[in-house]
């Protein structure tokens, strides 16, 4: 039963331009590092409150916020 799983899962995106792409950032993208998370949530805080608040928030400095 579980072959008939993966199988379907394959033939999901079979013949599709850009699938097997998509499927391995997927994979990429459940597995991502507790490093990379912090830093995406201190991106999304400085999309939406900006430089200053961002720099006391976390105490980085601004150099590294935009590196």
């Amino acid at each position: 039963r579980r072959e008939g799983v993966q199988m379907q899962r394959y033939k999901r995106g079979y013949g599709v331009k850009g699938w097997n792409r998509v499927q391995c950032y997927a994979v990429r993208m459940e597995n991502i590092s507790t490093e990379a998370q912090r830093r995406l949530k201190i991106l999304h805080f400085w999309e939406k409150h900006g430089d200053e608040a961002t720099i006391d928030a976390y105490q980085i400095s601004r150099r590294t916020l935009y590196n």
